[in-house]
């Protein structure tokens, strides 16, 4: 019972840990100039990309945040990511369509 209750504290703390990281992050502006983006590039350098993908809802909700991906391995995660955040009804996913592409090529961004 009592390591039921710490696990209890420690998700606790955990969840407003992570809610005051994310008040934190939404009280940081978008940047104007390349100073300010190298302040904020350093800011997230260490956090995960959820929090990084919540911040970018907050500041650049749609009509301006767009996912762009090949559907490679790293455009899967965000968009994984995007979904386990219940973010992807808010973000448009574009892809380019060279019309080289394989027939599976369309039936995996069908899938996906």
């Amino acid at each position: 019972r009592a390591g039921h209750d710490d696990a209890q504290d420690d998700a606790a703390l955990t969840d407003e840990s992570e809610n005051a990281l994310l008040q934190a992050l939404y009280e940081l502006s978008l940047p104007t100039t390349h100073e300010e983006l190298d302040e904020l590039n350093e800011e997230f350098a260490d956090l995960e990309p959820t929090f990084i993908l919540k911040w970018a809802h907050h500041h650049l909700a749609h009509p301006h945040l767009v996912q762009v991906t090949s559907f490679g391995p790293t455009g899967l995660v965000i968009l994984h990511l995007l979904a386990q955040l219940q973010l992807l009804n808010d973000v448009p996913i574009v892809t380019m369509d060279t019309l080289h592409l394989f027939p599976e090529s369309y039936e995996f961004y069908d899938t996906v």
